[in-house]
């Protein structure tokens, strides 16, 4: 493990709080592999089995949230996932059970996907496969997210962010951050080797239940095809996205992989399902097996 290293500060008049948190260390990155699992500290079994017994992943995201927050004394928390498109890096879908529903200008603060955030090369790099056999526990100093600033001293600006990134499937990356819950004096030193055991715990977990999963692009491509013959009716706007419903994927998701507003996949769902003369998913999903 990287030692930390110290922030800087600058400029002649800070807060006390400020001076503290500059002291303070916020920046100190971890690469994990799976063969360092053996060597890690036992989990809470009650914890792991709740995990595993997720069966979708918006639910699996929010016991991840919950196992991590609890090993390391976290705040708020929310899970972000990225998709790679030409090369930039795009926000696809939030889970912030802490912060409720997060405006585009909120997420914008903390979770940030552009370059001034300190996750994002390590994010890029997942994301193109560079990375696809570890996980980075990075810790950090960031701008909270807005619907939080009344947690935090006033004027102090920063507070500490701890982040676990990891990829599931190519040109995607996952981004759990956690907040410090006690901000005048951030985590404890060694919460990122604490999170180890977590950390690989989590993505194996969010693997099985992924609709992202390696083999998606093509269970989707074979679904769209017997949609061309069983279900000629539909445009092929409507075929693409029934393919995707049919094959688990999220309104959210499909709306950020066809590049369309999530309430456009809903009108063509809801166009399609009346064509088809079925109800939902499990009758979509019939159709396209």
């Amino acid at each position: 493990m990287q030692r930390p290293v110290p922030a800087v500060c600058q400029g002649s008049t800070v807060s006390e709080a400020t001076v503290h948190r500059c002291l303070a260390p916020v920046s100190e990155s971890v690469r994990w592999t799976p063969d360092q699992l053996s060597a890690a500290h036992s989990l809470p079994l009650g914890r792991v089995l709740e995990l595993l017994a997720a069966t979708e992943e918006h639910q699996a995201v929010e016991r991840m949230l919950g196992l991590l927050c609890s090993t390391i004394d976290a705040g708020p928390s929310l899970a972000i996932e990225y998709v790679l498109h030409g090369g930039v890096l795009k926000v696809r879908q939030v889970v912030a059970p802490a912060f409720g529903r997060l405006s585009a200008g909120e997420i914008g603060q903390g979770v940030t996907d552009s370059i001034t955030d300190p996750a994002h090369g390590y994010l890029v790099a997942l994301a193109r496969g560079v990375s696809d056999d570890a996980i980075f526990g990075l810790r950090s100093a960031v701008e909270p997210p807005a619907r939080w600033l009344g947690h935090f001293p006033r004027g102090s600006g920063l507070c500490e962010r701890i982040s676990v990134l990891y990829t599931l499937a190519q040109n995607t990356a996952w981004a759990m951050h956690f907040f410090s819950s006690t901000p005048e004096d951030g985590f404890f030193s060694d919460a990122l080797r604490a999170l180890l055991p977590c950390g690989l715990l989590v993505r194996e977990a969010h693997r099985i239940v992924s609709p992202a999963e390696l083999g998606a692009g093509e269970r989707v491509d074979s679904a769209e095809v017997r949609l061309s013959v069983r279900a000629a009716s539909l445009s092929g706007r409507e075929r693409q996205i029934c393919a995707r419903i049919a094959d688990g994927q999220r309104a959210t998701f499909i709306a950020a992989e066809l590049g369309i507003a999530a309430s456009t996949v809903a009108t063509l769902r809801k166009r399609a399902y009346a064509k088809l003369g079925i109800h939902d998913r499990l009758d979509l999903r019939h159709l396209a097996a």
